[in-house]
């Protein structure tokens, strides 16, 4: 085995000492090591590059994204406004005529909200989170501090050690005001809204739950072989949560009764379920209760900006959920939810180590 690192990792002002190594049996040009002079602690990080055709790298996802501005809202209003529904409203399908509303609808809708790429920002920094509290003011002092740590650990002399050891202590102090400083406007800002409370206390304790997806999962009924195909994985999640309520329920037994026996006075008209039909007033009512910043579902429609136009697609809307009571026939994009999966315990490569959240 042979080391890869030759220069100190820890330097004192009265030693250098190599304590930390990478070691390889391959030595080939293709390999470049070093060492990283920073000061996150008193021993320097390193670091080794290889290049091989044999690694398989997996690209980031860059995920997509819409620009909701007060201008293009408006602009959504008022093209809706002109929209004739008579093509849904005549429509005798409740399946057919949504299917005519939400296509009518969605193409307006992409029209002033297209789905655009996130941005990668091509900087230097680009993979590195930025904490709410850090402002540029402190982002430029801690790059004051990094220059302050260089010049210090290159001339080890006592004024350059007071000049850092000063600096960065009144810069920690600076830091630690701006975090306490962030979370009490958080705190009071949310503090009559009970889950924004704990998602705050949860943030300030570390104790965030949102974890991304592990890049592969293990095939329960392949000798645990290693799924790493995102179509897969997601097919292999349907399948485990759509089979998850009859597995149970084949395990429960049956004790042979007949429904009726838990029913009493089956036949009295006070027991029977009546639907009254709806009307637009009801529509703006219901969509005027919606509450702000929820989740779009699987067409990717944002309730807030359905909240902003309940008044034009009323109409149209109570027709189909008239039409659906009256017909007994659900639309079938009623039927459907985009499902996320949720991690509970244990092995995060399991499928059946996760429960499903339906939007």
């Amino acid at each position: 085995m042979y080391p890869l690192i030759d220069r100190p990792t820890r330097v004192t002002p009265t030693t250098a000492t190599l304590i930390d190594n990478i070691f390889t049996n391959v030595l080939t040009h293709q390999i470049k090591s070093g060492v990283c002079v920073v000061g996150l602690t008193d021993h320097f990080p390193i670091f080794q590059c290889t290049k091989s055709m044999a690694l398989r790298f997996i690209q980031p996802h860059i995920g997509t994204t819409r620009t909701y501005n007060q201008s293009s809202i408006e602009h959504f209003y008022n093209h809706l406004k002109l929209i004739d529904w008579k093509f849904v409203t005549d429509m005798t399908s409740a399946d057919g005529s949504y299917e005519a509303f939400v296509s009518k609808f969605l193409r307006i809708y992409n029209t002033y909200f297209p789905v655009k790429a996130r941005g990668t920002r091509n900087s230097r920094n680009r993979h590195i989170p930025r904490k709410p509290w850090i402002t540029s003011l402190i982002l430029k002092s801690i790059h004051r501090k990094e220059k302050l740590y260089r010049k210090y650990i290159g001339h080890p002399s006592p004024s350059n050690k007071n000049a850092y050891i000063s600096y960065r202590n009144k810069l920690t102090t600076l830091i630690r005001a701006a975090k306490k400083n962030h979370y009490a406007n958080k705190l009071e800002n949310c503090k009559h809204n009970t889950k924004l409370i704990w998602n705050t206390l949860n943030d300030i304790l570390g104790r965030n739950n949102k974890h991304p997806l592990p890049s592969f999962f293990y095939d329960d009924n392949a000798h645990q072989e290693q799924i790493i195909d995102q179509n897969i994985i997601a097919n292999k999640f349907n399948s485990y949560f759509a089979n998850v309520g009859p597995s149970l329920a084949r395990k429960i037994q049956t004790r042979g009764s007949n429904f009726h026996t838990f029913l009493h006075n089956i036949n009295s008209p006070n027991n029977s379920l009546f639907f009254t039909p709806t009307d637009p007033e009801e529509i703006i009512d219901i969509c005027r209760s919606f509450k702000s910043g929820k989740s779009s579902g699987f067409d990717e429609i944002q309730p807030d900006i359905v909240k902003y136009v309940r008044s034009i697609i009323s109409s149209p809307l109570s027709h189909i959920i008239n039409l659906s009571l009256t017909t007994g026939i659900v639309p079938n994009q009623f039927k459907m939810a985009k499902v996320i999966p949720i991690f509970k315990n244990d092995d995060r490569h399991k499928f059946c180590n996760y429960r499903p959240i339906s939007i």
